[in-house]
């Protein structure tokens, strides 16, 4: 093969190496770019969610240990909380533990909440006699708990699949 022919050769491979660097670069950069969006989508869900969460630990605190929660608010953190499901289960499956018990302690808490309105309009003094307090209180702390939880992991996306494998 002659001096001009290798040469060309040569720079024919060098441009083809650097179109196939530079095409995967750009791949990986738009996959970046794709995963952060869903994170903060996800995050996003989560903060419309914690409204509720944090509403209630506001009446709490201020004493108002009466179950009933706008329907407004109830019926906004149902939506967020199945929104944050499809996400979950869409773009971070590695994080589905912490997801399983934010559904579970939303579960416990609203199913609460149900059973003591139910209670509460029907026999009020033994809802008045009842310990509903404490465990408005656990509950709602509970909740808490795994809100915190789950955003820590769609914070920390590494130590989530870490922990997941």
């Amino acid at each position: 093969m002659s001096l001009p022919l290798s040469l060309l050769l040569a720079s024919l491979l060098g441009l083809l190496l650097a179109a196939v660097t530079s095409a995967l670069l750009i791949r990986h950069q738009q996959r970046q770019g794709q995963a952060l969006a869903q994170q903060k989508a996800f995050q996003a869900t989560l903060a419309r969610y914690a409204v509720w969460v944090a509403a209630l630990r506001s009446a709490l605190g201020a004493g108002d240990t009466s179950t009933d929660m706008t329907e407004e608010a109830a019926q906004g953190a149902q939506e967020a909380l199945l929104g944050l499901q499809s996400l979950q289960e869409r773009h971070f499956p590695w994080i589905e533990p912490d997801m399983a018990r934010l559904r579970q302690s939303d579960a416990a808490l609203r199913e609460f909440l149900t059973l003591q309105e139910t209670l509460r309009l029907r026999h009020a003094e033994a809802w008045l006699a009842s310990d509903h307090e404490a465990r408005l209180a656990y509950l709602a702390q509970r909740l808490e708990a795994a809100l915190e939880a789950l955003e820590e992991a769609n914070r920390q996306p590494s130590l989530a699949a870490s922990r997941a494998a």
